[in-house]
């Protein structure tokens, strides 16, 4: 879903996007052995963000999203008893705060910023995070991207 505000007879440039996202699905573990278990559950993701240009090479931008393993276990302390406390709870969720800025400085070229405050370890690979052990159930992450376009 997408709502967008466009600019009015002056021509003041400012336009506002609101988007949002649901995602669900059913998944099954079976005969994998002793772990993982056999297990059915539904995970569940969604997401609002809204941006805005004050200007129209400035974007500012500020999202929350939330992301669950099991939309049973929002807390993700079933998880962990049912490993025994092998994987934390914190594995099984995400909560997502974030503030970002873009600055198209040509029609080529584009740099972004953006801060996200994390609860919870859900959207982290488990590919490049071995020991789910080791993980810290809140973080922060910043990053900058520069993008030429062609």
């Amino acid at each position: 879903m997408r709502v967008f505000v466009l600019p009015d007879r002056n021509d003041l440039h400012v336009a506002f996007c609101l988007t949002a996202e649901y995602a669900g699905e059913p998944l099954q573990w079976r005969d994998f052995g002793v772990f993982p278990p056999d297990r059915s559950i539904r995970t569940e993701v969604y997401s609002v963000q809204g941006t805005w240009r004050p200007q129209p090479p400035v974007e500012l931008m500020l999202r929350y999203q939330e992301g669950f393993a099991d939309r049973r276990d929002r807390d993700g302390r079933d998880l962990a008893a049912s490993t025994g406390g092998l994987i934390p709870s914190c594995t099984a969720y995400s909560r997502v705060s974030g503030i970002g800025i873009r600055w198209d400085i040509t029609p080529h070229w584009m740099v972004r910023a953006d801060y996200e405050r994390h609860q919870g370890t859900f959207i982290l690979s488990t590919r490049e995070n071995l020991d789910p052990g080791r993980l810290a159930e809140h973080w922060d992450m910043f990053g900058v991207q520069l993008v030429f376009r062609f």
